[in-house]
């Protein structure tokens, strides 16, 4: 659907990861949605007073305010392409994000001031003077909100929009209300009886609740979300396919807009390769990655010895115990020092967000499990966090 405005409207329309694009493709969304629902509202606005209907002025004040929400959305996402200064280095496309989280709170808001309208009505009832053209109305309001709908869908899901998302939700949301206030009329206009304030009081809450829901989903990336566990495996997939790598772990991704992606990860290496020749192919993969991905990844390397058979044997041992504990555990860069009386086994473990221990707890739990293997063994060891579910 959006590919039709799009091939009119917007140049290299198919290049959705491109930040210019993505600007003008939210841009044009916002422009469609500010016309519509302006037109729409006020169209309903007029029914409303001449019905007195408090359900159906609740609707179109509803539309009026997603026509703010489209100039809101707009404006953000002219501002997220502003180029990074000096006071914001990483850019500004969590505006993005700002403009939704915005989005949402105004939804919530207008619909705390119709819930108070709407106990006034069931109090103090106002007859109604619906006809069916006032049906027709409300059922050429469904079919433009759904359709709304499924368009922003499908510009959010071709842009990775946060903000096109929420105005999706906020436009079937709308189709629903518009829905029970038809609902509500008919029932009117067929048994002569006023449900008008029920419903107006069924919609706010509603629109209560999906707004509330909204400033979670709108919030979420502004705190730090965990990147999505296929797109974590893709990219260690990725790395792992350069000639050389042995092995990835503490992955670490920081986003600063849909399309500003910053990672860190750590990269194991044979130790008896020239460091000269490692560090090249680190090289390498980050280029790639920026050129490729538009991920500016930055790679520490870990050299390691894969070929000795006691290293080699005793890793895996201590890996399946810790496994054993909880199987989101893992070690990585695992090394041995012999000495005369005792010796070294130096490794890392990352333990899970929502680990049943803490880290001490973890340590002393490791420590023990060494021990057991051989008294003379010392641990030398650090826990790491894990900031993604693989």
């Amino acid at each position: 659907m959006y590919k039709f405005f799009g091939r009119l409207f917007i140049k290299d329309y198919l290049n959705t990861k491109d930040e210019m694009v993505r600007s003008k493709y939210g841009s044009m969304a916002g422009i469609i949605g500010i016309v519509s629902n302006l037109l729409l509202g006020l169209l309903k606005v007029v029914f409303g007073i001449i019905t007195l209907s408090i359900s159906i002025i609740t609707d179109a004040i509803n539309n009026i305010t997603d026509s703010l929400s489209s100039i809101i959305t707009t404006v953000g996402y002219k501002l997220s392409i502003k180029k990074a200064d000096e006071d914001h280095p990483f850019g500004h496309q969590r505006i993005e994000f700002i403009s939704g989280l915005i989005v949402a709170v105004l939804m919530f808001s207008i619909a705390a001031i119709l819930f108070k309208e709407s106990i006034t009505k069931i109090i103090e009832p106002v007859e109604l003077k619906l006809d069916y053209v006032t049906v027709i109305i409300l059922g050429v309001s469904i079919i433009i909100k759904v359709w709304q709908s499924f368009f922003y869908r499908s510009v959010s899901k071709a842009i990775d929009s946060v903000s096109l998302k929420a105005l999706s939700r906020d436009s079937l949301n709308d189709a629903i209300s518009t829905l029970c206030v038809l609902i509500g009329a008919l029932v009117f206009i067929i048994f002569d009886t006023n449900v008008d304030g029920y419903v107006g009081l069924l919609l706010s809450c509603y629109v209560i609740y999906s707004s509330i829901k909204l400033i979670f989903e709108a919030s979420s990336p502004l705190i730090g979300e965990i990147p999505d566990k296929d797109i974590i495996l893709g990219y260690k997939k990725d790395i792992m396919s350069y000639e050389g790598i042995l092995g990835v772990h503490d992955i670490v991704c920081h986003s600063y807009g849909p399309t500003k992606l910053f990672m860190t990860a750590h990269a194991e290496v044979d130790s008896r390769v020239p460091i000269l020749i490692s560090h090249e192919i680190i090289d390498n993969i980050e280029r790639d990655f920026r050129e490729q991905k538009n991920i500016d990844l930055t790679i520490h390397l870990d050299p390691i010895d894969y070929n000795d058979e006691f290293t080699k044997n005793l890793r895996n041992e201590i890996r399946k115990k810790i496994k054993d504990i909880d199987a989101r555990c893992d070690i990585h860069d695992f090394r041995v020092v012999r000495g005369e009386n005792h010796t070294n086994v130096i490794f890392d473990c990352e333990i899970p967000v929502d680990f049943k221990y803490t880290k001490n707890e973890m340590k002393n739990i490791i420590n023990d499990i060494v021990k057991g293997i051989d008294s003379s063994y010392y641990v030398v060891l650090q826990i790491d966090q894990l900031y993604d579910r693989i």
